[in-house]
């Protein structure tokens, strides 16, 4: 009985099977079967190898580049290449195609994939010659301020053989004398020496540039004829010195005789900051105060002196503060021999006088300065002069040797340039003409174009706290403005007149200086560092025909400093 049943359930099994596979086979049952496919990729065909360039110089590099197309022409990507050279001791390629030169000579690369090749040849040269030496040659060695030299930098190897297609760096040792561009145009900025350096490979060679005075001759010849003065001259100078200078015409007018560099000048009332240098030596001495009042420093006076001055300091004389008159026919200017003796009676009738002004207002006086004077005699002592101290405490110090008070006779031609006057109708000589020697304190300095820059130049070094000439806050008290010149002109500052006030900026002073014969202007941009002083051996005390050359020289005296590139 067991056994019957086994074999019914083997059958029954084997039925179930056939039937599966009958349903499979007719679709039934909703299960179809996909047959699954292979695709073979085009095979590579071709091989093609670029270099973008046929010569490499060792050691440099340079990146392969291959297109792989099968037989149709399609490009195929994802296959992998093989890259070999053909002389590796001329050139070795990476497995990412980077050639790299390392000696002379001819090598092919190749790039292979599937069996196919594709070649490049290319030629590697040896890597130059290095520099070994540098000259530098300067066409101009000598520039005038503003002139311009181009640089000439030669390079060579160690045979001595010139080297071309080299990179030159320029530079020059002091910027603010000459600048080099990177071309090697040298260009003068200011008087002095400058080394100027090219430079290749770690090579240098140098030349040295020196910049010298600009000539300002032609410049100041035009005008001159145009305003048909008698002489002109005029001088640029710096911190660092005189940048340009130049003079033209003649010593007298229709002579024959030209004006020089060496000749003195009258410079008037430019005399007046003269004088406020010489205070302020003495205040930084110690022998005076800024704020001592008349009392003290002219005991003698006191007795004749008017109650108004007795309250005066010596700051407020000095900045046309104090009230005195300007009188520059005093009976006491009569006594002309002698400068001491003509500046004490000058005094003595200065502060008899009664006051125009109140003490503390501007009253611009001759005779306060003319005070100013005796008041410095006074307090260095010892019987010295006005005239002695500023030739020891100023003209000395600063290596000033020529200049003079007054004509230096100036009646001969051959000794400077004469003083003339417009009569209405042209420039007249005036032989020997002058201010009277009491007023040497006030406008009488008689002093070169080069000598008058040099104690400019000191007083914007003290200005700038460069100097020790004077101390910085003496130097700034002497040039910055406190007391209105009104109908806004300015505020007078010692010597000088600040342009636009003592809290204008840039701060800037200038002065005009005449004694009727020749005409004077001085202009400093304190800031800045630079100064144009200009004169005129003519002057026109009615009107402006000795005025008016110095207003148009100006405008040009700056565009000349400005056209050297400051």
């Amino acid at each position: 009985m067991s056994r019957h049943r086994a074999q019914g359930s083997v059958s029954l099994v084997l039925l179930s099977v056939a039937a599966v596979f009958l349903l499979s086979a007719c679709g039934g049952g909703g299960n179809d079967a996909t047959p699954t496919t292979s695709v073979t990729p085009a095979a590579v065909a071709s091989v093609a190898l670029t270099l973008s360039a046929a010569t490499l110089q060792a050691p440099q590099t340079l990146q392969s580049s291959v297109t792989l197309r099968d037989a149709a022409g399609n490009t195929l990507s994802g296959r992998s290449v093989t890259y070999t050279s053909s002389n590796t001791a001329s050139a070795s390629v990476s497995s990412s195609g980077l050639v790299t030169a390392v000696t002379a000579g001819s090598v092919t690369i190749s790039a292979t994939s599937e069996g196919r090749t594709g070649s490049a040849a290319l030629t590697i040269v040896a890597p130059p010659a290095p520099v070994a030496s540098v000259s530098l040659s300067l066409p101009a060695s000598s520039l005038v301020l503003g002139g311009k030299t181009q640089a000439v930098a030669t390079t060579r190897d160690v045979a001595g053989n010139v080297l071309t297609g080299r990179t030159v760096a320029y530079t020059t040792s002091t910027t603010s004398i000459a600048t080099v561009s990177t071309s090697g145009l040298v260009t003068g900025l200011a008087v002095g020496t400058s080394a100027i350096t090219a430079t290749s490979e770690g090579v240098a060679g140098t030349a040295i540039v020196t910049v010298t005075v600009g000539d300002l001759s032609a410049l100041l010849d035009s005008l001159r004829s145009t305003f048909a003065l008698p002489g002109l001259g005029a001088v640029i100078v710096t911190r660092a010195g005189v940048q340009a200078i130049g003079v033209t015409g003649q010593r007298r007018m229709g002579g024959t005789v030209p004006i020089t560099l060496n000749d003195i000048w009258s410079i008037g009332s430019d005399t007046k900051a003269f004088t406020s240098i010489l205070l302020g030596r003495s205040i930084d001495a110690g022998v005076i105060g800024w704020d001592k009042p008349l009392t003290q420093v002219l005991p003698d006076l006191v007795s004749i002196m008017r109650t108004e001055y007795k309250t005066a300091t010596v700051a407020n004389v000095a900045n046309h503060a104090g009230g005195f008159v300007n009188n520059n026919t005093a009976p006491a200017l009569s006594i002309t021999a002698d400068a001491k003796a003509g500046r004490d009676a000058w005094v003595q009738w200065s502060v008899a006088q009664a006051p125009i002004g109140a003490v503390g207002g501007y009253y611009y006086s001759n005779n306060g300065y003319g005070i100013l004077g005796g008041i410095i005699e006074r307090a260095w002592g010892g019987g010295a002069t006005y005239e002695s101290l500023m030739a020891s405490k100023v003209f000395q110090p600063l290596g000033i040797t020529d200049a003079t008070w007054g004509p230096a006779p100036n009646t001969n031609p051959s000794d400077g340039p004469i003083g003339h006057q417009w009569n209405g109708t042209a420039f007249a000589v005036c032989e020997g003409c002058s201010n009277p020697p009491a007023t040497s304190a006030s406008g009488r300095v008689h002093i070169s174009l080069r000598s008058w820059a040099r104690v400019i130049q000191e007083l914007m070094l003290a200005d700038a706290g460069q100097s020790t000439f004077l101390t910085p806050a003496t130097a700034r008290r002497l040039t910055t403005g406190v007391v209105s010149t009104g109908a806004g002109a300015g505020f007078y500052a010692m010597g000088w007149i600040a342009v636009g006030g003592p809290s204008a900026t840039p701060r800037n002073v200038t002065h005009d200086g005449s004694n009727n014969y020749n005409y004077a202007r001085a202009f400093v941009f304190l800031d800045a560092g630079v100064a144009y002083l200009m004169v005129t051996n003519a002057a026109d005390p009615a009107g402006t025909h000795a005025t008016a050359p110095l207003d148009a020289l100006m405008p040009r005296l700056n565009a000349f400093w400005l056209a050297t590139g400051h």
